[in-house]
């Protein structure tokens, strides 16, 4: 079972749990997200806090106040409103 841990070490404790390369390589923390991607961290909050309408809630993982996403749904999401000139369904 997990501790109370701090907001920014939430990944570390779950690699700790996991497998580590399986873990870190297919999820990305916000902080990670805003690295690999070009968007803002208030385009990042307005995806997740929509993310129920807009389609991305299969890709997130939410554990505690930790937010995951997981970058092959991410990537797929994204080209899938790209194809569709960025409106939600």
């Amino acid at each position: 079972m997990l501790r109370y841990i701090e907001k920014d070490n939430c990944m570390q404790a779950l690699i700790k749990k996991t497998n580590k390369k399986e873990f870190s390589m297919s999820y990305l923390n916000k902080k990670q997200i805003l690295e690999q991607y070009p968007f803002s961290r208030g385009q990042i909050s307005h995806f997740l806090l929509h993310r129920h309408k807009n389609g991305l809630a299969s890709a997130v993982r939410k554990i505690g106040k930790c937010v995951y996403i997981h970058k092959d749904l991410f990537d797929q999401w994204i080209e899938s409103h790209a194809s569709k000139g960025g409106q939600y369904e």
